[in-house]
């Protein structure tokens, strides 16, 4: 019986077994104080194919081809080096956080005091109790004086006057609850505290557009050079404020004084590193002094 060689053409397929939730691609962010990026992430994916075939096989014998990846198989994707986020550009944002942070504190606080101080009126009197005065003292913006930076450029020192203007016009329209009694409601008697309460209302209503407004410029300008706490700057940041606490509080004001534009201070000639200046603001004679570290103004109004 004749020997008959079968020459069988074997088909080896070849797969991968990839597995899936291997490391998600990672996002690099990076913040400043008041302004963030994000960052971008990039994908990748690899396909591999293997084909194979056999030939010559006697009639009657199966024949087999590969192509592609076996159904149902998984790919593996490959490790995603992060991108890098771009640097914040730098800018005055964080010169002014200090200043933003106890501004909308400022804020938080006034309203609170108004609350217990529309408590406190009656009927037909105002009942004013130590809690009540003490509250009205306490809401005094004094922090947030303290956090306004010398050397900002015209447009931002206007927009941080602004701001802090709002919230000392509201400290003072309360100056009526700075101590404890039982006053008359009636708003034509010249005791009652009543008629300066309405000169707190514009303040608090556009605060926040105008505080707002000192973050948007803060982002758009350039950080803010360090100047010395003995220079003219430091000085002049002085003198602005008494010139809007006196607007508010001086000459028998109770609020109402909004800071919608600079003031013209003009300085008179000083020997450097003198530590009394003068000059005028507004036409108004000033006198600054830097004791303990800190200038302080008197202007000679009223």
């Amino acid at each position: 019986m004749p020997r008959m060689r079968l020459a069988v053409g074997l088909v080896a397929v070849l797969s991968v077994c990839g597995c899936t939730g291997g490391p998600a691609p990672s996002t690099a962010t990076q913040s400043a104080t008041v302004a963030a990026t994000s960052g971008t992430t990039s994908t990748g994916t690899s396909t591999g194919t293997s084909t194979g075939t056999s030939t010559g096989t006697p009639t009657g014998m199966p024949t087999g081809t590969s192509t592609g990846t076996p159904t149902g198989t998984p790919t593996v994707a490959p490790n995603v080096t992060p991108t890098a986020t771009p640097t914040a550009k730098a800018s005055a944002a964080r010169d002014l956080a200090a200043f933003a942070a106890a501004a909308r504190a400022s804020d938080t606080r006034l309203r609170n005091t108004a609350l217990i101080v529309d408590r406190a009126v009656q009927a037909t009197t105002v009942a004013v109790d130590a809690r009540t005065a003490q509250a009205v003292r306490d809401s005094k913006p004094t922090a947030v004086a303290a956090a306004i930076p010398a050397g900002m450029p015209p447009k931002l020192m206007r927009a941080v006057l602004l701001a802090y203007s709002d919230l000392l016009s509201r400290h003072r329209a309360m100056r009526g609850f700075w101590y404890a009694g039982t006053y008359p409601r009636d708003p034509l008697n010249v005791d009652s505290p009543m008629p300066c309460l309405a000169n707190g209302s514009p303040a608090k209503a556009r605060f926040p557009a105008d505080l707002a407004a000192v973050v948007t410029l803060a982002r758009a300008t350039p950080p803010l050079k360090r100047v010395a706490a003995t220079s003219q700057a430091s000085a002049e940041v002085a003198v602005r404020l008494e010139d809007i606490w006196l607007s508010n509080a001086g000459c028998g004001t109770c609020g109402g004084f909004l800071a919608t534009k600079l003031s013209t201070v003009v300085w008179n000639p000083a020997t450097l590193g003198a530590t009394t200046r003068t000059g005028t603001v507004d036409g108004i004679i000033f006198t600054a002094k830097f004791a303990d570290g800190r200038w302080t103004a008197e202007l000679n109004a009223c």
